[in-house]
């Protein structure tokens, strides 16, 4: 679909699956200049055919976040919206869940607690 004239640019980090290839799918859809990004290009693939421009973006590396602005601002100006999605999955929750149990049991014997 054309971009809509005088909409914000768009970037969407983590579009490989889930909400952030959704959320890509619906602003394209409705004529955003959409940026999907993923660390693996190949797994993007699906949304340049949906009028998205891709990016590769590993959250973890400075250097990738900054080009890929950089990017985007060359043609747009500023990022209009930013959508903050990679990480965002069971991975990033399973260590939350084990960091979080960790300070529990670290935490018992200090409150008079014992593991059973």
């Amino acid at each position: 679909m054309e971009s809509k004239k005088n909409v914000p640019a768009v970037l969407i980090t983590g579009c490989s699956s889930g909400h952030g290839k959704a959320l890509a799918k619906l602003f394209a859809r409705n004529g955003y200049p959409t940026y999907a990004s993923a660390r693996s290009l190949e797994s993007i693939e699906d949304l340049k055919k949906l009028g998205c421009d891709s990016l590769r973006i590993d959250v973890t590396d400075d250097r990738s976040i900054q080009e890929a602005v950089r990017t985007i601002e060359k043609k747009h100006n500023t990022v209009g919206i930013l959508v903050n999605n990679a990480a965002i999955g069971k991975e990033l929750m399973t260590g939350v869940h084990k960091v979080a149990n960790d300070a529990i049991q670290e935490g018992l014997p200090e409150h008079g607690l014992q593991r059973k």
